[in-house]
């Protein structure tokens, strides 16, 4: 068999690995949630010790599957839309959703992208960048010519406050014909991850500054004028089965708000009153 491939990376970076574990676990249960074969060989090639993230997590595989929903409806409506995934990883979504005319771009730090090239191949309608989601540089790159749907799972938690909202008004700003789709971490997740005190199985996670919880989500709206939310959801919704006695507590309006992570799709346009006025 050929040799595995060693990946080291740390901080933030090193997160993707876990991501792509998540998934490659899930991939192999009788019953997935999502299908994902290209992670389950991208853990057999990699030299990494993934058994310190524990016996695997649902949430990555969820986000992944509600992203991949969103996506496909974006592309149902545009085929020729361009899904530009914001620290991409070892992100397969353009494998599982591709439809053959739709673009895809990658957006990650240098390192995460040297790792990237080892396993995924660019073509002329998949292209990698590396670069800083919060450097507009890479924006003179994607054409707004055309809708454009950001992807950035695991990411936006990782910047302080200040640099999520500049991030998400400059999109607002170049992309009218834009969407976006990310997940935001709980006020409480985020305090304890600033304290070393989260992870996965032995491994902790860097600290996460930005949070939102679930009910101050339509806030987003007041960030900019085209900023409205289309969607928002926590992790247990439409996989309750799946969470045990976590999934029917979430319908607790007080646990869900203060407790749960949640999913949101955002879209760059304005609203009746402005588009009017």
């Amino acid at each position: 068999m050929p040799a595995k491939a060693p990946v080291e990376l740390e901080g933030v970076p090193e997160t993707l690995l876990l991501t792509l574990y998540n998934r490659a676990i899930e991939s192999q249960r009788p019953d997935p949630i999502l299908r994902d074969d290209l992670a389950v060989r991208m853990v057999e090639q990699i030299d990494y010790d993934f058994s310190q993230f524990g016996d695997g997590r649902i949430t990555h595989p969820i986000r992944a599957k509600v992203f991949d929903d969103w996506a496909r409806d974006i592309l149902a409506r545009h085929p020729d839309a361009t899904i530009v995934n914001l620290g991409a990883g070892l992100s397969t979504m353009h494998a599982r959703i591709d439809n053959g005319t739709a673009r895809f771009v990658d957006l990650d730090l240098p390192e995460a992208i040297a790792v990237r090239r080892r396993f995924v191949e660019e073509t002329d309608r998949h292209r990698m960048i590396a670069a800083s989601a919060l450097d507009p540089a890479w924006m003179d790159r994607i054409d707004s010519d055309h809708p454009v749907l950001f992807v950035a799972g695991g990411l936006l938690m990782y910047f302080e406050p200040d640099d999520v909202r500049r991030l998400l008004c400059t999109l607002a700003d170049r992309f009218p014909r834009g969407a976006m789709a990310f997940d935001v971490i709980p006020t409480w997740f985020s305090q304890r991850s600033q304290k070393g005190a989260v992870g996965a199985g032995d491994y902790a996670f860097p600290p996460m500054p930005w949070a939102l919880d679930y009910p101050r989500v339509p806030e987003l709206e007041t960030w900019h004028p085209r900023i409205e939310v289309v969607e928002r959801r926590d992790y247990t919704q439409g996989f309750r089965g799946r969470w045990g006695l976590i999934g029917w507590l979430a319908l607790m309006p007080p646990l869900r708000n203060r407790f749960m992570s949640t999913l949101v799709r955002i879209q760059f346009q304005a609203n009746q009153q402005q588009a009017a006025s």
